[in-house]
């Protein structure tokens, strides 16, 4: 809210304070505040061992669907390093009120196809998480 008093405490490295106080100024003069009115979803999937193949299948599947529904710069990633069998669908849209209103849609009496989809996720999938970004830059 540019021209409104904030108030929030500093804890950081003496170090970095600098760094930090112009970044809050940046937030503090509106710079930030624009933003580019972006966001950036990251769904994380811990695949049963062996099964993260069929993950990102269903990823695939949902992909086509996904371009048609606005989501922009969509990628599936899969480990190199770290957790094995870790697979990773994420992507961009301009509003959050539009991506949760799809999401809640897609899970309510969902057709055969999606009920399909969303099968294979679970009985292939150990664990999951989802993260939200805004896209500053």
């Amino acid at each position: 809210m540019p021209g409104g008093k904030w108030r929030f405490r500093l804890m950081c490295a003496p170090r970095h304070r600098r760094i930090v106080n112009e970044f809050l100024c940046t937030v503090i003069d509106g710079d930030y505040l624009k933003g580019l009115g972006m966001y950036m979803f990251r769904e994380v999937f811990q695949a049963e061992r062996g099964k993260a193949p069929e993950i990102v299948a269903a990823f695939k599947a949902l992909d086509q669907g996904f371009e048609k529904a606005g989501y922009t710069n969509r990628r599936i990633y899969v480990d190199y390093t770290g957790s094995m069998d870790t697979v990773i669908y994420q992507w961009e849209m301009d509003s959050l009120d539009q991506y949760f209103s799809m999401e809640r849609g897609f899970f309510i009496d969902p057709d055969a196809d999606a009920q399909g989809l969303i099968d294979s996720m679970n009985s292939n999938a150990r664990s999951g998480s989802k993260e939200i970004y805004e896209v500053i830059q």
